[in-house]
């Protein structure tokens, strides 16, 4: 695997990043500190994400280290469904 795929599908057909409620980001920084994989920049002392593709499917831990949830990502429902869909147009199958 490398970053361009996941179970050799390509990144970009997977929706898996963060969404940040706006209007409850205190601003803290904990996600963008906490995120080594470049998915965050800063635009106006809040995180924005800007690559997320970057982000690793299936991590949630910038939204586990938020301090007050605004931080969610899909449901493990919503990203088995994205994989299946996914590696059926890519001719594969899950197990």
């Amino acid at each position: 695997m490398n970053a361009q795929t996941y179970l050799g599908i390509p990144r970009s057909e997977i929706a898996w990043f963060p969404m940040i409620d706006l209007s409850r980001c205190n601003g803290c920084g904990g996600c963008i500190r906490h995120c080594k994989h470049d998915v965050f920049t800063v635009v106006d002392g809040k995180p924005l994400v800007v690559k997320p593709e970057n982000c690793v499917v299936g991590c949630k831990a910038c939204g586990w280290v938020c301090p007050i949830g605004a931080i969610t990502h899909p449901s493990k429902d919503e990203l088995r469904e994205m994989l299946k869909k996914a590696r059926a147009k890519y001719g594969f199958t899950l197990i």
